[in-house]
């Protein structure tokens, strides 16, 4: 059996600008359920500096999230392999309105992507 490739040179760097650049807020937790990675847009938007997170377990932090269809949905995808995309009130923010993108990453744990449209639903 032979081992796999280590990754390109810059590959990682290339990855971590992307994920700086998105406007949405983007983190990941690994298998575990800790936070592996949570870029600058979630920083804003949950007022929180990701050295604050990096390492602690989601529902040790946002407790609110358990028994919630967001938790539903992160199990599924960390259990089954399911993606979601939903719209719902931010439990962080309640005044605000989020869409959620929940998806299993490749090798494990799940992405989590959330953009706030509540300007959008208010215009429509």
């Amino acid at each position: 059996m032979t081992e796999p490739e280590p990754p390109e040179p810059g590959n990682e760097a290339r990855l971590e600008a992307v994920l700086e650049s998105v406007s949405d807020a983007f983190y990941a937790l690994d298998t575990s359920w800790r936070y592996v990675v949570f870029n600058r847009a979630a920083e804003e938007y949950f007022g929180v500096p990701r050295k604050a997170l990096l390492g602690k377990v989601i529902w040790d932090v946002f407790p609110q999230g358990l028994g919630t269809p967001f938790e539903g949905h992160c199990r599924a995808a960390m259990g089954g392999g399911a993606s979601a995309s939903f719209e719902t009130s931010s439990r962080m923010r309640p005044d605000r309105v989020v869409e959620l993108r929940i998806v299993p990453m490749r090798g494990g744990g799940v992405a989590i992507t959330l953009t706030d449209i509540t300007e959008r639903k208010t215009a429509d």
